[in-house]
Parts: C-alpha cells; structure tokens; sequence
C-alpha cells in the first residue's frame, strides 16, 4: 500500500484512495494536524481566555468563567464558543499605567478556534483580543465626544480605537 497520507474528515488516512473508499472528504494533504474534538476545543478555548486572552489576564475573576454556547463552522475542527466573564474594573485589555474604574465588570467573549488555535476572539463584540484593538461597528448614531487630545470624535469607538481617553461628551471647547 502506498504511504501518501491525507487527512480527512479529522482522520489521517494512508492515501487518497483509502479516504475515498471510506467517504471521507479530504481536509488537505498529509497527516492531521491541530484537529480537536468540539470537546477538546472547548476545554483549549477556555484554557486560551483564562492564560491568554489579554482582558482577563488583566484582571478577570477567577471562577467567572461560564460557558454559554457554541456554533460549528464550515471548516472541518472549526468551533466558535461563548462566554461570559466579569472582570474587577471597567475596559479591555492590559490596562497597566491607567487610571481604572473600580467596578466589576460583566464581559461576554466569543473565542473562535481552529483545532486547537484560537484564531479570534471578540469580547463584547467591540475588542479584538488578539489584535488588541476596538472594532468599531457601522456607526449609525453621531455622538460626539472630546478626546483628551483635545479632538473631537463622532462617536466614542475611535476615539477608544485611537487609544484616546474621553474627557467628557460633547465637541471640544
């Protein structure tokens, strides 16, 4: 038997015809690699935001954690999963070096897995954990805020997106 391994369906097959001859669709060519379970990416998506996922890290609640849900995506081993956290001050990310509000804090994550590679996260549906940066959806509302560099922006997310703190709402006097 010929030794051309593919990996299909999560499953490493010897060569094409041994995949073929079982109905499998063939993934790509070569042993599997990174394939995870929904199980399993669940229990790493969760590892990824506890260790990794930078708004957590910071300061995020232990035992916080919950699961919510998860969607399966079109690519083989591919899962989105939801959470919700709280964390012990308001913002995301690492905030060291700001002036924090005190306040807990109640996050909802989707973190998006390859196998067993986060290849996105968004908490709150405004922070790319990471990119670590704001998202701005399509802004539909003008609210105008003034930067503490003394520039006004339509709306608060580029300003956050700049990495500019709010002094207060309104145009800049």
């Amino acid at each position: 038997m010929e030794w051309a391994p593919v990996c299909a369906e999560g499953e490493t097959y010897a060569n094409k015809c041994m995949a073929d001859a079982a109905g499998a669709q063939i993934e790509y060519e070569g042993e599997c690699e990174n394939y995870f379970t929904k199980e399993q990416a669940q229990i790493a998506a969760k590892k990824w935001l506890e260790e990794e996922s930078p708004t957590f890290k910071f300061d995020g609640i232990p035992g916080s954690i919950k699961y919510i849900g998860y969607e399966s995506y079109t690519c083989f081993g591919c899962f989105g999963f939801t959470f919700t956290f709280n964390s012990s001050h308001a913002g995301y990310g690492n905030r060291s070096g700001q002036m924090l509000a005190q306040a807990i804090a109640n996050h909802t994550i989707l973190v998006q897995t390859r196998g067993k590679n986060v290849s996105y996260a968004l908490t709150d549906g405004a922070f790319d954990e990471l990119r670590q940066i704001f998202i701005c959806p399509a802004i539909s509302a003008l609210i105008p805020v003034c930067g503490t560099d003394n520039i006004t922006y339509p709306h608060p997310c580029p300003a956050m997106q700049a990495g500019v703190k709010i002094a207060y709402e309104g145009e800049c006097q």
